[in-house]
C-alpha cells in the first residue's frame, strides 16, 4: 500500500507537471519592431516559444530579420568571438527592442558543443548572451523534423538569401563546420548543413533566440 501510495504520488506530480510545462510551448506573440519591408520602416518581430524554464521562456524568430555573415573576416572564428554575436547583443539588441522589452530579456549561460559530425578542437564553452542562435542539437531537439526548421525570410532579404518561390531561405546556427571557418546552417529546406558555409557568406539569415521572463506576458495577455 505504501509503494501505492508512492507511485500515485509520482504520477500526480509528473501529470502536473506535464501540464505545466504546456502552458506555453507553441505559444506566438509580437515583441519589438524591426526593418523587415522595404515599404514600412519598421514591423512587429514575431516569436513562438520552443521551451520554458521556472520563470522563462526561450523564443525563437519565425522569421529570417536580417542577412549577416557569422564573421566579417574569413578566419578560424567560433561563437564565442564571432562578429554576429556581437552585432546581436548589441546593434540588434538597442535597435529592435524598447528599453521597457529588454527589461524582460534575460541574460542567459549558453553552452556551445562541438560539431558532432566534424569534431575540432573546439571543446564546449560557455558565454553569456542576450540574443543568440540555435545550435545543430537545440535545432534538433526543438525543431523534430526539417519542415520544422524551414523559415520564410523578411520581405527585405529574400532577394539577399536567394529564398525559393515561397520565400524560404538558409539560416545560421551557432555551431562550427566542418573546419573553425565555416559555420553550421539550415537550408531552406529545413535540412541541417553540418559542414556549414564560410563565415563571411552573407546570404545566410539572422533567426534571433533568447529567455523571456513569463511575467511579460502578465501585461499582454
Amino acid at each position: 500500500m505504501k509503494f501505492f501510495n508512492t507511485l500515485s504520488l509520482f504520477l500526480l506530480l509528473l501529470f502536473f507537471s506535464v501540464c505545466h510545462a504546456g502552458n506555453y510551448l507553441g505559444k506566438t506573440f509580437t515583441f519589438g519592431m524591426y526593418e523587415l519591408n522595404e515599404s514600412v520602416l519598421r514591423s512587429p518581430l514575431m516569436f513562438t516559444v520552443i521551451d520554458e524554464r521556472d520563470h522563462e521562456v526561450l523564443v525563437i524568430c519565425q522569421n529570417g530579420i536580417d542577412v549577416k555573415p557569422f564573421n566579417t573576416k574569413d578566419t578560424e572564428v567560433t561563437w564565442d568571438d564571432c562578429s554576429l554575436r556581437k552585432w546581436l547583443n548589441e546593434e540588434f539588441l538597442i535597435n529592435a527592442f524598447s528599453f521597457d522589452e529588454r527589461q524582460y530579456i534575460v541574460k542567459s549561460s549558453v553552452l556551445t558543443s562541438p560539431n558532432r559530425l566534424y569534431p575540432n578542437k573546439k571543446k564546449i564553452f560557455e558565454t553569456e548572451d542576450y540574443i543568440f542562435l540555435l545550435d545543430e542539437v537545440e535545432a534538433e531537439l526543438y525543431f523534430l523534423l526539417p519542415e520544422d526548421r524551414i523559415a520564410i525570410m523578411s520581405d527585405r532579404i529574400k532577394k539577399l538569401v536567394f529564398s525559393d518561390e515561397n520565400g524560404y531561405g538558409d539560416w545560421w546556427l551557432r555551431t562550427s563546420g566542418g573546419k573553425l571557418n565555416r559555420a553550421v546552417y539550415v537550408r531552406d529546406s529545413g535540412d541541417i548543413f553540418y559542414g556549414g558555409s564560410i563565415v563571411t557568406d552573407d546570404a545566410i539569415a539572422v533567426r534571433p533566440a533568447f529567455w523571456i521572463k513569463k511575467s511579460y506576458f502578465d501585461f499582454v495577455d
